[in-house]
């Protein structure tokens, strides 16, 4: 590709995301959460995942470590308990998603997608796969991905956000492996 585009392309990723990355639900450092103290997410300790719109508007906590059964680090998939509220009814559109272990962030996965979505997403996103019978929902597959769709797995942008994160990514390894949800 021409350089110039290039250019062009990151110069353009670059302002789209600093206008619309809200600030982090957790934290890194001692700054606080974007909301008050009411409405925070009231875990001190283990994995979960918050939402990075508005906390209040869904509780806050969008699933915890209890939450999980396992992931596989093959497939990238996420299995998670069976639940009450699908992970797509929790969420507005392009929501993004803060994991955090304890005070600190892990990193943020920019929406929940699925086969219909149009967007192309350089960095992580957690995929939503449903298996439909005579018009209904059987089971929902959830999978972390580097990017949407899969095509861009290569790009360089896909890669280097991937590296961006990558003590991050294995720090969520750790954890999971550590409370026995890591499937090799």
């Amino acid at each position: 590709m021409n350089k110039n585009i290039k250019n062009k392309i990151w110069t353009v990723a670059i302002a789209i995301a600093s206008v619309a990355m809200p600030p982090a639900a957790c934290s890194n450092d001692d700054n606080e959460m974007e909301n008050s103290a009411e409405e925070r997410p009231q875990v001190n300790n283990g994995l979960y995942a918050v939402t990075r719109g508005n906390i209040a508007s869904t509780g806050g906590t969008l699933f915890t470590e209890d939450d999980i059964e396992w992931f596989d680090v093959n497939t990238r998939e996420l299995r998670f308990k069976k639940t009450a509220t699908p992970l797509a009814k929790k969420l507005k559109p392009y929501e993004d998603i803060g994991f955090c272990i304890g005070s600190e962030s892990l990193f943020i996965v920019s929406n929940l997608v699925n086969p219909v979505v149009s967007r192309t997403y350089f960095d992580l996103v957690l995929y939503e796969e449903i298996t439909w019978q005579n018009d209904e929902a059987v089971s929902v597959g959830y999978f972390l991905y580097d990017c949407y769709p899969s095509q861009f797995i290569d790009a360089e942008l896909t890669t280097i956000n991937r590296e961006k994160r990558a003590t991050q990514w294995d720090a969520f390894l750790e954890y999971l492996d550590n409370k026995g949800k890591l499937r090799k």
